[in-house]
């Protein structure tokens, strides 16, 4: 089935069709833009910053994100305000360039594979599960998905401003899930 993984000999394997394949590379290309420009608008550490923290890079954002989808790819760690942005100001520029270099190495396979399947062995396939994560997460943030969302696929008029993506939201769970399954060897991902 095209847009589906499934276990193989050499990995996990996928066939999308070129309207999945394009839709895919432009996420990935939108998702590493929006990576890359996270924090553009956070203010510099200080100039005589401690020298011990810029040498471990404890020099990151502590503000939070406002953007939706920044918000729910970087979620406090913590209750209290100030452990969070502690926590951030540690973690969140190495998670920020994780993240990137994940959506770069999925979109570079997909782009490689012209005719659309792609065949990944465990790290390849541990970059595109995060990748198709980041990607249905931001989206579902920026749509104010919900647990009553799933229930308007029911309703859903397909001229209405957030049906093509909610569609898309719902296509890559079911990528995600189909990668999950076929990486584990068990459900509809396996052959």
């Amino acid at each position: 089935m095209v847009g589906r993984f499934r276990r193989s000999g050499r990995g996990v394997r996928a066939r999308f069709d070129p309207l999945q394949r394009n839709l895919l590379l432009s996420r990935f290309d939108q998702l590493r833009r929006l990576l890359e420009t996270a924090g553009a608008d956070q203010p510099m550490p200080p100039v005589d910053a401690d020298p011990l923290e810029a040498l471990v890079g404890g020099a990151g954002s502590t503000a939070p994100f406002e953007d939706p989808a920044l918000a729910r790819l970087f979620p406090a760690a913590y209750a209290d305000p100030q452990a969070a942005a502690e926590f951030r100001r540690f973690t969140q520029d190495d998670l920020r360039l994780g993240k990137i270099a994940n959506a770069i190495a999925a979109r570079d396979q997909l782009a490689a594979a012209e005719d659309g399947r792609v065949v990944l062995d465990l790290p390849a396939a541990e970059a595109w599960l995060s990748a198709l994560n980041d990607l249905r997460l931001g989206l579902g943030a920026r749509l104010d998905v919900t647990e009553e969302t799933e229930r308007e696929l029911d309703d859903l008029d397909p001229e209405a401003p957030r049906s093509a993506e909610l569609l898309e939201y719902f296509w890559l769970g079911y990528v995600l899930e189909t990668l999950v399954e076929a990486l584990a060897g068990s459900g509809r991902g396996s052959d």
